[in-house]
């Protein structure tokens, strides 16, 4: 075995990607000490026979082929013949485990023992002293792919002490979908913060997902579990309650100054002249470093900016508006690392409410064979062959272009699914939109969506050669039969798109 670790140690250092395949054979000798060497380097399949490992290289390539279609420059024909190709596995269960997941348990947990080698004690502490307390598995077709156990510190604050996908499931998106799934939850029991340690090595691959719904880098705990090694703290904080303009300045100083130990030396009518006494947060200079905080609650922030960046404070400055940067895909804005908008405000303090009367949102109609494969209903079986897209809390939609112009980042986008559910299935929240032919949009989101190429070109037709493409996240399923959206909404035509105002919005959301 050592020469297949040199050549994946040569492959890896090298920058080539690996697809790594591991023959089933139960208690051969130091298979258990490759495994636990191999899942901390790369994503592997097993096989049982040669027919399976046929099958596992063939739908691996396939992936690899689909999702690096840009790089490997495939054509539109090329990927739609491999398309069918790649495994399709149902959406992702996320479930409390029961005394009978004791064994399962045990055994995953035992994966990490590649980064906390003393973690015997820890385990039984988990299975039998605690009785899978706080335990959560995540199935993927019947297979058991993941874990998290959280613990509450105390009424205020919850630790995610273990968030794990074996190698195997990874690529498919079931690690946000489980971290969104905790920030909910975390978030709907009440806690006012969370918290998760994890090992540096795990950095690179964890880290993202965690920043993605709102946790920041707070620290490096040296040795905490392991001599010599470090550990990563992020940590989320849960603002309940509506924030208007009125109240912004003050949510702002609160939450991304006072909360971590900054002081405030001036301020004026636009913002805050600050000190933090921490490391670099929320994208401000170094700790220690005097700096400005401008403040916008302008319905139009970027107009605010380009005045700023004409003429500068006197001081390193970091801008935060109320409002959402525009959501068109390639504005100059969304480039700024010095611009946290509206939208990174509901990200860092979810589930707080930001009271903005002058921001639309926007309703689309969505067929039930596409509605059941982009988001299917908790309660129910997709009626379409189940895609790998899913679990994913964030996608993309597909439509002519329509009754989009002037949205924000933030915008909340509400899903009406068409005759014979004739209800708002969902709603999620706009992070950017692009405008651009149906080739343009599956090369910008091809790793997204559920349409074929076909589906798009039928779009392009119908919207002059164009399509519009709505990447959204923080889907949360709900239900509104039409009488309720007429009743919000007057002249509600489901055969359209719609803008609908703020107002409108919050109360399809109730």
């Amino acid at each position: 075995m050592r020469a297949v670790q040199n050549e994946i140690e040569t492959a890896d250092a090298a920058g080539v990607h690996i697809l790594a395949f591991v023959r089933g054979q139960a208690n051969s000798d130091g298979r258990a000490t490759v495994l636990s060497w191999l899942r901390s380097r790369v994503r592997y399949r097993e096989f049982d026979s040669e027919s399976e490992l046929f099958e596992e290289v063939q739908r691996a390539i396939s992936v690899e082929l689909v999702r690096g279609y840009r790089r490997y420059r495939l054509a539109k024909a090329d990927i739609t013949t491999l398309r069918p190709l790649v495994e399709t596995p149902p959406a992702a269960h996320v479930r409390l485990a029961t005394a009978d997941d004791a064994d399962d348990v045990r055994a995953i947990l035992e994966e990490l023992r590649t980064w906390y080698p003393k973690i015997d004690d820890w385990i039984e502490k988990v299975i039998i002293e605690d009785r899978l307390g706080g335990v959560r598995l995540v199935s993927w077709d019947q297979r058991l792919a993941g874990i998290s156990i959280s613990r509450d510190k105390d009424d205020r604050v919850r630790k995610l002490s273990t968030l794990y996908l074996r190698p195997e499931f990874r690529g498919e998106s079931i690690g946000p979908y489980l971290v969104y799934e905790e920030v909910r939850r975390t978030a709907k029991e009440g806690f006012e913060k969370a918290y998760v340690t994890f090992a540096a090595e795990l950095e690179a691959a964890l880290g993202p997902i965690l920043a993605r719904y709102g946790f920041v880098a707070e620290g490096v705990s040296a040795g905490r579990y392991r001599a010599n090694r470090a550990e990563f703290v992020m940590g989320k904080t849960f603002v309940n309650g509506v924030v208007a303009a009125d109240s912004f300045r003050a949510f702002v100083k609160g939450n991304l100054v006072d909360a971590f130990g900054g002081e405030t030396v001036a301020e004026d009518g636009t913002g805050f002249e600050v000190v933090l006494g921490h490391a670099p947060l929320w994208g401000v200079p170094v700790a220690g470093q005097r700096f400005r905080l401008e403040i916008s609650s302008s319905p139009e922030p970027e107009v605010v900016f380009e005045r700023l960046v004409a003429q500068p404070p006197n001081l390193p400055w970091c801008f935060v508006s109320l409002y959402g940067k525009p959501a068109e895909a390639g504005h100059w804005s969304h480039n700024r690392k010095d611009w946290i908008d509206g939208s990174d405000l509901k990200r860092f303090f979810y589930p707080v409410v930001l009271d903005r009367p002058e921001q639309r949102g926007l309703i689309c109609t969505i067929e039930p064979r596409f509605a059941d494969a982009l988001f299917p209903r908790s309660e129910q079986l997709p009626m379409l062959d189940p895609s790998r897209f899913q679990v994913r809390p964030d996608n993309v939609y597909y439509r002519s272009p329509s009754a989009y112009r002037g949205l924000r980042r933030g915008a909340p986008i509400f899903f009406y699914v068409s005759a014979p559910e004739m209800a708002i299935r969902g709603n999620a929240t706009l992070s950017e939109y692009f405008v651009g032919s149906p080739d343009d949009c599956f090369e910008r989101y091809g790793s997204k969506g559920v349409l074929t190429t076909a589906d798009l070109d039928l779009i392009g037709e119908n919207g002059r050669g164009r399509s519009l493409a709505l990447a959204f996240d923080w889907y949360r399923e709900q239900r509104q039969p039409l009488s309720r959206v007429r009743d919000v909404v007057n002249g509600y035509n489901p055969q359209a798109a719609r803008r609908i105002a703020f107002h409108q919005a919050r109360r399809l959301s109730e």
